[in-house]
């Protein structure tokens, strides 16, 4: 805002940044297909770390043998 004007996306990194660009190529219909697709994956990534722990729970709870 005030003093030097840097670039809107500075403060992104270049993985964000390539993403970003990649994104913006696809027509409308596609980039909200992918935006479906992340959230799905990120859902299901969710639901994999969630499992991992309640089992690394329960095998904490479990007495050994």
């Amino acid at each position: 805002m005030f003093g030097k004007q840097e670039n809107a996306n500075s403060w992104l990194s270049d993985n964000q940044q390539k993403l970003l660009e990649l994104f913006n190529q696809l027509p409308a219909s596609e980039q909200t297909r992918m935006l479906d697709l992340f959230e799905i994956r990120l859902k299901e990534i969710d639901e994999y770390v969630e499992q991992y722990l309640r089992s690394r729970q329960h095998k904490k709870d479990t007495p050994s043998s």
